[in-house]
């Protein structure tokens, strides 16, 4: 089944020979298919990284709590608080009350992003000794670098009225250390603060700060409001027993669930944000295929002479085929991997200057880091070089199937590119491009619309020769009647 060793080296030579005599639309085509997957990468690579983070926060932040009673949007009243404390079906409770705001100044400078994009940085207010029995992670440890007038050792530096303790992850973002000043924009105005230490059991690529809540409910303009309470229950008891309204008796602009609810919850509110980036990159790869189909049915149709000899001499259909398609596969396996290279480049650029949410604004306050697993550069290499492939098969195969005596006629290049689709094929794609519309969508997705577009840029691209041989029509008939009767 295999060619023998002398048609590989033929079909080598041949190939080297298609680079020289065509290295522009060879070019383009590899280009094409880089384009579309690294932009299908770089969007998956950002938009995983980003939502690995969230959990990874999530993690740190949920703690050992079991349930937690959140506001349904904002914030709410923290006179809920006492009464929830004291309910005997929970162990513990401890107050929290979450913000992202952006940062003014640290050490006195600006940012080292400017004042036209200063991060953001998500600070958590906690009470000390509720939450070291629910989120111990949460817990700040004071610095001795980092205090003030109170002087080295003096425990109430936890409560001063300007400390704010960062993690390892918030101090690199912002390039700050223990005991440097640090504003943060509260309303039209700014907050100094102070840098009294770290939260030094946070991840590291996990950025965020925390402050005694009522220095934060004080100092940040949010008196009097909270944005959710953990809980530990009793045994036997979950966060579904206590969901039903006549347990707690909650407000109505509060729910209470499980700390898993919010991670479910993020990732279904960016899904289909991120479906649609991910398709409109897909796109763009699908339109790289049409310029592979392009360029190789000129490569094929420029070689058909050289390939119809070599079957009058006893070439096999098979090895013509091979011919044909091997471009292609050159084509799109140094599309990927260019495109790979460019895709984690890209998604780097987008970590830094938009965010892991690609300016969709659900993951405010993260800078995640990059992750880049094997699973997903193979895949995306593998879609690239598919690509390739089918968008050089259909003229590998036109070409294959011609009888030798017919490809080496005057004439037969141009009868090999003026091939058409039926138009009853591109009217049907059209027709059920139509149909896929009427369907409901599926999983929460508008999967059936997705295959809408797909047919008819498929439709489209389809009718393009027919198209060109209108338009060459109508410009010959017009260059004629312009030149006149002939004399």
């Amino acid at each position: 089944m295999n060619a023998p060793p002398m048609s590989w080296a033929l079909a080598g030579w041949l190939w080297r020979a298609q680079l020289r005599a065509q290295p522009g639309r060879l070019l383009a085509a590899t280009l094409s298919i880089a384009i579309g997957v690294a932009l299908a990468l770089a969007i998956h690579l950002v938009n995983r990284s980003a939502l690995d983070e969230f959990d990874a926060a999530l993690a740190v932040v949920n703690g050992e709590a079991q349930a937690r009673i959140e506001a349904r949007a904002g914030s709410f009243d923290e006179a809920l608080y006492p009464r929830i404390a004291n309910d005997p079906r929970v162990t513990a409770a401890s107050p929290v009350l979450e913000a992202v705001h952006r940062v003014a100044l640290v050490g006195g400078l600006q940012p080292a992003t400017g004042s036209d994009a200063r991060p953001r940085l998500r600070v958590l207010g906690v009470d000390p000794m509720r939450a070291a029995t629910v989120t111990p992670a949460l817990l700040p440890t004071v610095s001795e670098t980092g205090q003030g007038e109170r002087g080295a050792g003096a425990a109430t530096d936890l409560f001063a009225d300007d400390a704010i303790f960062l993690s390892p992850g918030a101090l690199e973002l912002l390039g700050a250390r223990v005991g440097d000043p640090v504003s943060l924009v509260v309303g039209s105005g700014t907050v100094a603060l102070r840098i009294a230490g770290t939260v030094g059991r946070v991840p590291g690529d996990v950025a965020l700060a925390v402050m005694d809540i009522g220095t934060m409910q004080w100092r940040l303009g949010w008196l009097g409001r909270l944005t959710r309470i953990d809980l530990r229950l009793a045994p036997g008891l979950t966060a579904s027993a206590l969901a039903d309204p006549a347990q707690l008796a909650l407000p109505s602009d509060v729910a209470i669930g499980a700390p898993e609810d919010a991670s479910r919850r993020m990732s279904n509110l960016s899904r289909a944000y991120r479906v649609n980036l991910t398709v409109l990159a897909l796109v763009a790869l699908f339109t790289g295929g049409f310029i592979v189909h392009a360029a190789m049915s000129l490569a094929v149709a420029r070689q058909q002479g050289e390939l119809a000899l070599l079957g009058v001499l006893g070439a096999r259909r098979r090895f013509v085929l091979i011919q044909a398609l091997g471009l292609g596969l050159l084509a799109g396996l140094a599309g990927a991997l260019l495109g790979l290279a460019a895709g984690i480049a890209g998604a780097r650029a987008l970590l830094a200057l938009v965010g892991g949410d690609l300016g969709g604004g659900y993951f405010t306050g993260s800078t995640p880091s990059l992750l880049v697993d094997a699973a997903s550069l193979a895949g995306f290499g593998c879609a690239g070089l598919a690509t390739a492939l089918a968008g050089s098969f259909v003229p590998a195969w036109r070409v294959a199937a011609r009888p030798p005596a017919r490809a080496l006629r005057r004439g037969s290049v141009e009868e090999l590119l003026a091939a058409r689709v039926p138009l009853a094929g591109p009217l049907a794609l059209f027709a059920g491009g139509a149909a896929l519309l009427m369907l409901p969508p599926l999983l929460g997705l508008p999967l059936a619309a997705y295959g809408a577009i797909a047919l008819w840029l498929i439709a489209g691209i389809a009718l393009v020769p027919r198209g060109v041989a209108l338009a060459g029509a109508a410009l010959r008939s017009d260059a004629s009647a312009r030149a006149g009767p002939a004399a």
